[in-house]
């Protein structure tokens, strides 16, 4: 028990050590996400294991723009003919594979993006997402604050726990992906803050 209250979320590890984590159940939850955007959106792209199996998701010639603090993420980017792409630097934190602090923060406060991909730690109806980083907190805010929708996606251990950082209460989502095995409790308490559940199909693993 973290906090007295919630587990503490699995997700704690680097990015490349969470990018060889469950990668097939990431990919099913990715095309969902990925079918969620729309031709000529304007998509901020969070760092983040599943938010990198989206992109790999779209089709070649999906027209869109993809703003993105994740090195990886903008490689994967850069190989769709119709992504027109659009970095922002900084100094890459190793554990989040982002650009974080205040260089990232100037870069991204005058982005209006029309979907925020955002990516989470921890995600509980009642206690809200976190994460484990304080910069990485503080850009997810300034993002959540600025984008016209936010979306995200969560592996069945992500849910009901917690992480030392709030971001925002977990009604800021739009649209939440989930997996076939997601507990009903935690579905409809997060439908109840007015939030759009997708589940994925079943993986087999």
């Amino acid at each position: 028990v973290y906090g007295g209250a919630l587990p503490l979320s699995p997700a704690l590890g680097s990015l490349v050590e969470r990018m060889r984590v469950v990668p097939e159940r990431k990919q099913v939850l990715g095309e969902v996400l990925a079918s969620l955007l729309s031709a000529g959106q304007v998509v901020f792209v969070d760092a983040g294991s599943t938010n990198l199996a989206a992109v790999r998701a779209l089709q070649p010639s999906h027209p869109l723009t993809i703003i993105t603090n994740a090195p990886v993420i903008a490689a994967e980017a850069a190989l769709h003919e119709g992504i027109e792409l659009i970095v922002i630097g900084g100094c890459v934190d190793r554990r989040t594979g982002a650009a974080l602090g205040a260089r990232a923060l100037r870069d991204v406060a005058d982005l209006r993006p029309d979907v925020y991909l955002l990516g989470a730690c921890a995600l509980d109806a009642e206690a809200g997402i976190a994460v484990f980083g304080f910069d990485e907190a503080e850009f997810k805010r300034a993002l959540i604050a600025q984008s016209r929708l936010v979306i995200a996606a969560a592996t069945t251990d992500k849910l009901g726990t917690s992480a030392p950082f709030g971001v925002a209460p977990a009604s800021v989502l739009g649209d939440l992906v989930l997996e076939a095995d997601a507990p009903a409790a935690q579905m409809n308490a997060l439908e109840s803050v007015g939030i759009r559940i997708h589940q994925a199909a079943v993986t087999g693993s």
